[in-house]
């Protein structure tokens, strides 16, 4: 193996870590997680309203000096 060699599929490397676990005398049936990945970002608000900024006169007036945009 190098350190550039792929990663087995999920259920080949699930099927040699239970064939390690057997070798040690654990065995590790029913405690593998069967679902997919956890949604972790489920809780978080997706659309946040954005904050308004006021840009003073001579805010704008530099930005317009230097080719800027302030939309």
């Amino acid at each position: 193996m190098t350190a550039y060699h792929d990663l087995d599929t999920p259920q080949t490397m699930q099927d040699d870590a239970q064939a390690a676990a057997l070798l040690v005398g654990r065995s590790l049936a029913g405690s593998l997680p069967r679902e997919g990945r956890a949604d972790l970002y489920s809780a978080y608000a997706q659309d946040l309203p954005k904050q308004r900024i006021e840009v003073s006169e001579a805010a704008q007036r530099l930005a317009s000096a230097l080719g800027l945009s302030l939309d």
